[in-house]
């Protein structure tokens, strides 16, 4: 088999589209200690925010991603690219639709750079029919720039990931790009956009440990966050994941004390069916900058990490590992273990960028508030008020999202409908379209008499199809 993919790679030729280039983007930079501080002072949850986003606009000009996709996210290690990235399923069409109520004579542009001389250009594309932008089947190391979608007069244009500040912003060869990603850090929220990480409780934290003051709280007593719970939807394409981590902030450089453990289960919608339990530890935090001035905290400063969450297994030997699994469904992914003793921990939330596909909260009357598929859920249980009981309440924060990074793969298999032959000269002798050929006639004959050479199957995937170590990752 894997002569089939090395043989099929010399005359595979996908068209992308006609301004598909291949992947070479910028520098990967690390997160340094300033980056962290300009992301550590972002919004504290309350305050008024930014400008109102184009979907909540009655004429707003905007498209949403393809269902499924995702975008590349900084690294466990926190290093990352200073552009967006959607990570689309290899070899597969996806759609970005259009949500424009003058749809019809709306223009599409997609940004081309110039290998050469670096200068960024936007060309004009059709759209299909219904003035959707297509993007045809990409190849893996294949990438194109993000469509930009504008009104007729072009006087107003939208692009996805456009609250990315390191981006086309900042260099416009910093474009938003489309490709489909090896294994790498992914999440289902663009992580280069506005943070949030401060809230009400009495830590300074939005999700984590800490405390509701009583007189902060509906209920008039003190409550304490037991849980949060967050909506992801179905991958485009089947994930294969190996872990999960979330960014972090806290008053410590170790939050984690030695012997405490956080939960992280990924469950169907109805939290019936489990597709994965993991756990993170002392070892599994990772600090990425600190001590941070932050006006949030109790004592002023703050350090920003990342916690990983994986499934962890003994083999006979008894040694630990990462068991990988993979998610093609539609999940809750809920997290526990924040709230206790030797725990110190906030976790961070994004706010969704308007190519989500989420309905957004009415900004002038918040009792209109709509629930939003990617709005993080959590659980209160407030104390006892003098002759009650205790209860627990579900809220949720409206346009911001705990979105955790998988370090995953889009996996893809797609194997072909033609078998074809090829002489000891590599040259093709037969083609075989939709057929049982178990052999290749020799030149001028006919039936099962076999020709000279050999006979393969060309097989795409999404990865090599050998590991670093020659190891079959396909069978």
């Amino acid at each position: 088999m894997k002569k089939n993919v090395l043989l099929f790679a010399a005359f595979l030729s996908v068209a992308a589209t006609g301004y598909a280039q291949k992947a070479n983007v910028g520098e990967r930079v690390k997160m340094t200690a300033k980056i962290a501080t300009e992301r550590m002072q972002a919004t504290f949850v309350g305050a008024k925010t930014s400008a109102t986003p184009m979907r909540a606009k009655k004429d707003g000009l905007y498209y949403v991603k393809p269902a499924g996709t995702l975008y590349r996210s900084f690294s466990y290690e926190g290093r990352g690219y200073y552009p967006s990235f959607l990570i689309v399923p290899p070899f597969k069409q996806t759609t970005f639709e259009s949500r424009s109520l003058t749809k019809a004579s709306d223009i599409w542009t997609i940004p081309y750079q110039n290998t050469t001389t670096g200068t960024v250009t936007d060309r004009e594309t059709a759209g299909d029919a219904n003035n959707n932008f297509v993007v045809e089947a990409i190849q893996p190391a294949y990438m194109i720039g993000a469509p930009t979608l504008w009104n007729a007069k072009k006087t107003t244009s939208f692009v996805m990931s456009a609250n990315n500040e390191d981006g086309a912003k900042s260099n416009p060869a910093f474009y938003a790009r489309i490709m489909p990603d090896s294994i790498d850090a992914v999440s289902f929220v663009d992580d280069h956009g506005a943070l949030s990480g401060w809230g009400s409780l009495d830590t300074g934290y939005l999700l984590g440990t800490g405390k509701i003051d009583a007189s902060k709280s509906s209920t008039g007593t003190e409550g304490t966050y037991e849980s949060f719970t967050q909506k992801l939807p179905k991958p485009a394409q089947t994930l294969y994941v190996e872990n999960a981590f979330c960014r972090v902030y806290s008053t410590t450089d170790a939050p984690i004390s030695a012997g405490k453990e956080l939960q992280m289960t990924i469950t169907d919608r109805s939290g019936q069916k489990i597709y994965a339990i993991l756990t993170a530890n002392a070892d599994d935090y990772l600090n990425l900058g600190g001590p941070i001035d932050v006006k949030f905290t109790k004592t002023g400063q703050a350090y920003v990490g990342n916690l990983k969450f994986s499934q962890k297994v003994k083999d006979e030997d008894g040694n630990v590992y990462d068991k990988p699994f993979t998610l093609n469904d539609s999940t809750l992914v809920t997290v526990t273990g924040f709230n206790q003793d030797g725990v110190d921990l906030d976790f961070v939330c994004t706010q969704l960028p308007d190519e989500d596909e989420i309905d957004f909260p009415n900004t002038d009357n918040a009792d209109k508030r709509i629930q939003s598929e990617y709005a993080v859920n959590f659980a209160v249980t407030y104390a006892a008020p003098e002759g009650g009981e205790a209860e627990t309440y579900t809220h949720w924060y409206p346009g911001l999202a705990f979105s955790p990074n998988f370090t995953a793969v889009m996996d893809t298999v797609i194997v072909s409908p033609t078998l074809y032959g090829y002489d000891n000269n590599g040259n093709v002798t037969a083609t075989y379209e939709n057929a049982n050929v178990v052999a290749i006639p020799a030149a001028g004959g006919e039936g099962a008499v076999a020709s000279t050479g050999v006979n393969y199957v060309p097989v795409m995937t999404a990865m090599d199809w050998n590991d670093v170590d020659g190891n079959e990752m396909y069978s």
